[in-house]
């Protein structure tokens, strides 16, 4: 199973974690054409995870208002995706990135979040609580970091969060462990930097960051 992973979409400005959305189109296209099926986080089971390489599940970080057009599109194809939420940043903008001198981009406000998760095939997911990088932090922030999201987010849909992705895919075995101690049932990473101890590997699940350029 593969796991594609998008930012940001946008005609209007040009980054790293930015694609145009003729990419993104053409993206999804030629993978449909090529006989990938997207599912929904529920419909994964292990046979998906180990062995279906024509099985794959679509990710966006961060929750931007921009990308509401790509959702769009998606829900009239009716391809499921998840959406990873900054639960303390509801409504609010890109916070992480003002030590870097980077553009504003809007959040996804609280209402937008719930119409979002009452589409068919749209999952909402944790993407911690202010977007803080886990290696960082000790141990209890962490698990504040991972159960404080999820505990907001449940809140705020009625309804579990079963899914988290670590920011900036950074993760150590503290952030494993207090991810399964939290009680998510998966948690996803950019790429294997460090290793997972067995019996938390759905707590270090690769996913494929997709870049233009």
């Amino acid at each position: 199973m593969k796991t594609y992973l998008f930012h940001k979409i946008s005609d209007d400005y040009s980054d790293s974690w930015t694609v145009s959305n003729t990419f993104f189109r053409e993206f999804i296209k030629k993978k449909v054409e090529s006989g990938i099926t997207f599912i929904s986080e529920s419909e994964v089971s292990k046979k998906h995870i180990c062995n279906d390489e024509n099985i794959a599940l679509l990710h966006f970080d961060d929750g931007y208002t921009l990308n509401r057009k790509s959702y769009d599109y998606l829900i009239q194809l009716k391809i499921p995706f998840t959406v990873f939420i900054v639960a303390g940043l509801m409504g609010d903008w890109n916070r992480w990135d003002f030590s870097k001198e980077l553009p504003v981009f809007s959040l996804m406000d609280v209402n937008e979040i719930k119409e979002m998760n009452s589409v068919e095939n749209v999952t909402i997911a944790s993407h911690t609580m202010s977007h803080t990088s886990l290696v960082t932090l000790e141990e209890r922030r962490v698990f504040t970091e991972l159960k404080r999201s999820k505990d907001v987010l449940e809140n705020l849909l009625e309804q579990e969060v079963k899914y988290i992705s670590y920011p900036y895919g950074d993760y150590n075995q503290i952030s494993l462990e207090n991810s399964k101690k939290a009680g998510y049932s998966r948690a996803y990473v950019v790429e294997l930097r460090n290793s997972v101890k067995q019996g938390l590997e759905l707590f270090g699940m690769v996913r494929d960051e997709i870049r233009e350029n």
